[in-house]
């Protein structure tokens, strides 16, 4: 795997109709440059049915196309920037050896998301306990991705308190009980690479 630097033109001096933006994550800082203003909102909401639009005073309803959020493209990459941003912010290099990144999976094609909320949260509390044992506390970063065949599984981050202990594959799918865990180490050898 290679990875891609791409270098910007970035101006000397920015001029007053340039609206410049950072935001730091963890050791990434990152710059947004832009000459779009924007003067004020364009619409108010009123409710989860209804809008205004400001410039005409006009009372709209709210159109609903997407199923889910993930069909609307525009809401998927804004999370999964948030996500990028959540990770660059809580993992760097001074931390790496304290991170574990695990997937979870289930033996059946699960589909619900109610029960993957509680078997996660059902999980997390065996977790802990198993890993207080030893001193362990822990944060974890989860998001939920679908396979193809539209079943759930599960990619979390687990941040411990301290260098992260070796944990054998089995022993967390005992604790887990729903599936094949796979957990691996991250490198930040050449930026967040997890392998």
């Amino acid at each position: 795997m290679s990875v891609i630097k791409r270098k910007i033109d970035v101006p000397d001096t920015i001029d007053l109709y340039t609206t410049a933006t950072l935001k730091t994550m963890g050791n990434i800082q990152e710059i947004s440059l832009s000459s779009n203003r924007n003067n004020g909102k364009t619409i108010v909401p009123l409710s989860k049915e209804e809008f205004v639009v400001v410039s005409t005073g006009e009372v709209k309803k709210v159109q609903h196309h997407a199923l889910d959020r993930t069909e609307n493209l525009r809401n998927l990459e804004k999370s999964m920037r948030s996500l990028s941003d959540l990770i660059n912010s809580n993992i760097t290099f001074d931390n790496a050896e304290q991170c574990r990144f695990i997937t979870f999976t289930y033996k059946e094609n699960m589909r619900d998301s109610k029960k993957l909320y509680n078997d996660f949260k059902n999980f997390n509390k065996r977790f802990k306990r198993f890993l207080s044992k030893k001193g362990y506390k822990y944060e974890y970063i989860i998001t939920v991705e679908a396979q193809e065949r539209g079943a759930f599984h599960l990619h979390g981050i687990f941040i411990f308190n301290r260098k992260a202990p070796y944990i054998d594959n089995k022993i967390v799918a005992d604790i887990w009980g729903l599936g094949f865990v796979s957990i691996k180490s991250i490198d930040m050898g050449i930026g967040l690479c997890i392998y």
